[in-house]
């Protein structure tokens, strides 16, 4: 079992980081997490299975924390390694058990629900005919977009600016809120792979024209440029990702995943792929300046030990790290547990009940850098319930996931996912992915606008 070998390997790292081989500890936790991310998806031939995408996001930036680049960093203590024991082994545990559990009853597969229908010749909303899906698809697009522009010119209008054109102000993105409205703008998210989909049923119809593929290249510049409107480089990172992962589930999980099909389709797109690169290079540098974030002010924040170091790996290393330094910093410090109250934060918020009352506990953080808010997705989750609290969502992650993976894919690889039951769940499994990949960032199940995107897809989830 991946949960057992992972022990394994964390002992040994913790050990080299007692006697300072803070590189060899690394190396170890890196190979691992690259090693648990290859044998899931050759499992499931699903490259972007969502455990591995976990064992990318949480346990290969964990690793990287064992180098110590920085001056913020501390040394971990034994509850940190505790929290990190319980996160990463209760999802693989759960994930196993789960997968295990379902095949054995059978339950809820679409595959099998798929077949059923088939043997019987029962005519049911799996088996709409793919016009229809397609044009709700469509829609549904078209929707997505029309209410998150309306909502960002309200916003605009009632405050008047837009932070692109607003110079020297480092935070202009976060004072570009107004309570409610603005999740409903950042509904442009799901625009990209909404797009996607909806390609993806032109094609399996056979009438894909010039109209749509214009139709699919707007919806996605679309989410580019509200993105550069807002300055705001994590929408733009998250729309991408998940337009990313729902390609990946509907065009690549069709074929057998092996080095040469790997090789063959980048050999192919090499051209597309390296001017994405470099297009989201480049919006990425022109958002950064946007939003006052000179070099040195970035370097003067990271305190980095080298001095000398580039830009463009101390960002990153920063980017991926400073959540465990913050979640162990929490650990030492914390002397009062919220008992729910972080966890819960978005019924307080979107019931306005924190408008009402001031719950300064909720709003009560441990960081080491103000400017560095990174927690990673266990941080809420061991400030309210210690680690029964971090060992409960691990588990509860594992088992989603494990659902999800069986919602898409299965061993037999026959059948599409235009047969399942409903398609919409795929903007879940994307908006999972992308919460997994990025676990070493924020507690995003947390957040009020995880909650509002997540009531989002239930409506039209419902509404299909």
């Amino acid at each position: 079992m991946l949960s057992i070998l992972f022990i394994i390997v964390f002992i040994i790292s913790i050990l080299l980081y007692k006697v300072n081989l803070l590189l060899l500890a690394s190396i170890f936790m890196l190979a691992f997490s690259i090693y648990a991310y290859i044998y899931d998806i050759k499992k499931s031939n699903n490259i972007v299975n969502l455990r591995a995408l976990y064992s990318l996001g949480f346990v290969g930036s964990f690793g990287l924390t064992y180098l110590k680049l920085s001056n913020l960093s501390l040394d971990y203590n034994y509850k940190f390694f505790i929290v990190i024991l319980l996160a990463i082994v209760g999802f693989y545990i759960s994930y196993d058990m789960t997968i295990k559990y379902s095949i054995k009853h059978k339950i809820n597969n679409p595959v099998d629900y798929a077949r059923n229908c088939v043997a019987n010749n029962v005519n049911t909303i799996t088996y709409r005919d793919l016009a229809s899906i397609t044009n709700f698809v469509y829609r549904v697009m078209l929707l997505t977009m029309a209410i998150s522009f309306v909502a960002f010119i309200i916003e605009a209008s009632i405050l008047k600016f837009v932070p692109l054109f607003v110079k020297d102000v480092p935070h202009a993105y976060s004072t570009f809120h107004i309570f409610m409205l603005h999740y409903v703008t950042t509904f442009y998210i799901f625009v990209p792979c909404i797009a996607v989909m909806y390609l993806y049923y032109e094609l399996k119809s056979k009438h894909v024209t010039s109209i749509i593929k214009a139709r699919v290249i707007i919806s996605i510049l679309y989410a580019v440029v509200m993105s550069t409107l807002l300055v705001s480089r994590g929408q733009l990172l998250m729309s991408m990702f998940m337009c990313l992962f729902m390609f990946a589930i509907l065009f690549l999980n069709n074929y057998k995943i092996s080095k040469s099909s790997v090789y063959e389709f980048i050999k192919r797109h090499l051209k597309v792929i390296c001017f994405i690169i470099a297009g989201m290079v480049a919006l990425y540098l022109v958002i950064s300046i946007r939003r006052s974030h000179s070099v040195s002010y970035l370097n003067d924040i990271f305190d980095m030990k080298n001095k000398n170091m580039p830009i463009y790996i101390t960002q990153p290393y920063m980017y991926l790290t400073e959540g465990f330094e913050n979640l162990n910093y929490m650990i030492e410090k914390l002397t009062n547990f919220t008992f729910g109250k972080r966890t819960f934060k978005p019924l307080f918020t979107l019931t306005f009940m924190d408008k009402l009352f001031y719950f300064d506990f909720i709003y009560e953080q441990f960081i080491l850098k103000t400017e560095l808010t990174n927690m990673t997705i266990f941080y809420d989750a061991y400030f309210d319930f210690a680690y029964a609290g971090v060992l409960t969502l691990a588990v509860i992650l594992g088992y989603v996931s494990a659902r999800l993976q069986i919602y898409i894919k299965t061993e037999d690889n026959k059948y599409n996912i235009y047969m399942y039951k409903n398609p919409i769940g795929l903007l879940f499994y994307v908006l999972v992915a992308y919460y997994l990949i990025m676990s070493f960032f924020q507690p995003f199940f947390s957040l009020a606008s995880s909650t509002v995107y997540i009531l989002y897809i239930v409506v039209l989830y419902m509404l299909f």
